[in-house]
């Protein structure tokens, strides 16, 4: 599900995730909890994510 996500920001401590528009940040969202768990394990500490819809250019590559 997190696969076209990508990370934009950090805000306050908390991670920016931003999804092409807003069924994917629907279905995304129930998996957020699952995803801090999984970062949160990586990193050694709790970082919340925010999950928002930007329809901006994709960054190159």
């Amino acid at each position: 599900r997190f696969s076209a996500a990508r990370f934009i920001d950090v805000q306050d401590g908390t991670a920016v995730m931003a999804l092409p528009n807003e069924p994917h940040l629907r279905r995304c969202e129930d998996l957020r909890g699952e995803l801090e768990n999984v970062l949160a394990a990586r990193f050694g500490g709790s970082l919340p994510v925010r999950l928002v819809v930007d329809d901006g250019p994709e960054p190159s590559t």
